[in-house]
């Protein structure tokens, strides 16, 4: 829901968090979803033949082409083999951003987290999610600047202006969940639970340290 927010309201918040989450505009349905969290992206909508316009007395007639349902493929995947999914460029992940409200800028900060082990919702959208901030910010997705913060991959990147405005943080080992570093450290916080996992990082001080809300 962070990725929809930003992506339709960019007048109204200035920053955002997205964690283990998906790119805005990946899927469009229930089943959509489940494969963009699989695999970051939907597969296209296979066709099928099927006999059109028979004739009566004869035992078929021209074969119509007829697409399946969206995200058949998550369920019978027989019927859509490599070669049929769907390729998003950054620019088109982009695109669903800037086509999701009238607003031309400026647009959020945006903060993206995602555990290297996380199964229930693939890496790769952490991924896809910096290609759309990126491409949305104007930015080269490959001028990253590598650091690492707490001892995990850290990625900056900086407008025309050399702000940052885009930044990535892969937890290297974290399944599916949001990190934190229980304790009294200034840069710490949270109590372990489900889906709150004790990776020795705070993913909410580092996110508003991002913000510029905290030195």
């Amino acid at each position: 829901m962070t990725s929809v927010m930003l992506a339709t309201y960019p007048d109204v918040f200035a920053g955002g968090g997205i964690v283990a989450g998906l790119p805005y505009g990946c899927a469009n349905n229930l089943t959509d979803a489940f494969q963009c969290m699989s695999t970051g992206h939907p597969f296209a909508s296979p066709l099928v033949g099927l006999p059109g316009g028979l004739t009566p007395g004869l035992p078929g007639g021209p074969i119509v082409n007829v697409p399946l349902p969206p995200g058949v493929c998550l369920f019978i995947p027989l019927l859509c083999p490599p070669g049929t999914d769907q390729g998003i460029t950054p620019s088109e992940w982009g695109d669903f951003v800037r086509q999701a409200s009238n607003h031309t800028g400026p647009f959020p900060k945006v903060s993206i987290w995602h555990g290297s082990a996380d199964f229930t919702v693939s890496p790769i959208n952490a991924t896809e999610e910096m290609q759309q901030w990126t491409n949305v910010h104007g930015i080269d997705s490959m001028s990253a600047v590598h650091d690492n913060v707490k001892g995990f991959p850290h990625q900056t990147f900086k407008d025309a202006s050399g702000n940052a405005v885009v930044e990535t943080y892969s937890i290297t080992g974290m399944s599916h969940g949001d990190p934190v570093d229980p304790g009294t450290g200034s840069d710490q916080c949270g109590t372990a639970d489900q889906f709150i996992i004790n990776e020795h990082i705070c993913s909410s001080f580092f996110i508003a340290k991002f913000w510029g809300l905290v030195p």
